[in-house]
């Protein structure tokens, strides 16, 4: 299941899942008093709890919030390496106007957030000046909240190795 809240989260075992394909990093939807919040509250630390004892499948997926990152600053389209993996052509195509498509994508969330939730969006926007500026702002909150996630998890479930096997 794609479910980066808590809710998701809570919807999810409720449902059987067993497979939880984000970690969380939408920690609250209450943005007013909550959404800079890095403490893992007891309803966070519960859903965790139940994950790791049962060892369900978690996959924090680190690189979501990394890719957009990327793709709002263009750092994948100027990285060297990707001559080695893509064709010129595509290249050329993701440098262009058109190929710039995910990025507008990322950033047109801004004016749905605005439209659907205002007060969510005014907090998120807080102090920046504009859009381009606050989702950087953002993606380094959740990547620490990622981490404290994938700490609270890693500090909970115990591997069975048998270390007589030859990896």
């Amino acid at each position: 299941m794609h479910a980066p809240s808590l809710e998701g989260h809570q919807m999810g075992l409720n449902a059987g899942i067993q497979i939880f394909a984000h970690g969380l990093w939408n920690w609250t939807d209450n943005f007013e008093e909550e959404f800079s919040n890095l403490v893992l509250t007891e309803a966070h630390k519960e859903v965790l709890e139940e994950i790791a004892k049962k060892q369900f499948g978690y996959q924090i997926t680190f690189r979501t919030i990394t890719g957009e990152e990327d793709l709002i600053s263009k750092k994948m389209n100027s990285d060297v390496h990707l001559k080695h993996i893509y064709p010129k052509k595509y290249l050329e195509i993701l440098k262009s106007e058109e190929g710039d498509w995910g990025r507008k994508k990322i950033l047109g969330r801004s004016a749905f957030l605005k439209r659907t939730n205002p007060s969510a969006y005014n907090v998120m926007k807080g102090n920046y000046v504009n859009d381009e500026d606050m989702w950087p702002a953002l993606y380094k909150l959740y990547k620490i909240r990622l981490n404290i996630v994938s700490k609270f998890l890693a500090d909970r479930i115990v591997l069975e190795i048998d270390l007589n096997t030859n990896f």
